[in-house]
């Protein structure tokens, strides 16, 4: 079966279940908490992913780090992934029930990349002008990279909006190249 079209079906039926109970927005700060402790912990993701241990054990070790921080249905979500051995594929579910999350909560993903890091007023100010624009709640990450020179790029739900100096120097070479 489709690596994706699994985490997707995983991801609905999360959804699907945390809408009925209303904590979809609790779901998914457990999950955020999860994906993070992942991220940040090479040995637990290899703990996880490894077929070696059995799964009793990874049921304790779950409970152990997260039983008291997360929803108990987050933890027997978790628990199904281990029983039906879908652990590698639990990032891309957290990652589509965000998805979910967002489209269903009305909210947008958007990265602001700038040549200089900004203040926190300009990026509330710049969240503010994206959100009345788009009439939606946004999710802002900032990034720096100062090869723009200047200017900024957006991504907007997968979307790119070039600003950057680099991206109108860009532009304007390949218009006296052709």
């Amino acid at each position: 079966m489709n690596e994706s079209l699994i985490s997707v079906r995983y991801a609905k039926a999360l959804f699907q279940l945390a809408i009925e109970k209303e904590i979809s927005k609790a779901v998914f700060s457990d999950l955020k908490l999860i994906h993070d402790a992942f991220e940040s912990s090479v040995d637990l993701r290899q703990f996880m992913m490894s077929p070696v241990f059995k799964t009793s054990l990874k049921k304790s070790i779950v409970i152990d780090l997260f039983g008291l921080k997360v929803n108990p249905v987050v933890i027997g979500f978790f628990n199904l992934i281990i029983d039906n051995g879908r652990e590698i594929f639990l990032q891309r579910i957290i990652h589509s029930y965000n998805n979910f999350y967002y489209e269903h909560s009305n909210i947008k993903q958007v990265t602001l990349i700038s040549a200089t890091s900004q203040t926190r007023e300009s990026l509330k100010e710049i969240k503010e002008k994206i959100a009345a624009q788009m009439s939606s709640g946004i999710e802002l990450k900032a990034k720096t990279d100062k090869s723009l020179l200047g200017g900024f790029k957006l991504i907007i739900d997968g979307k790119l909006i070039d600003a950057s100096f680099s991206g109108k120097l860009k532009k304007l070479k390949k218009q006296l190249l052709s």
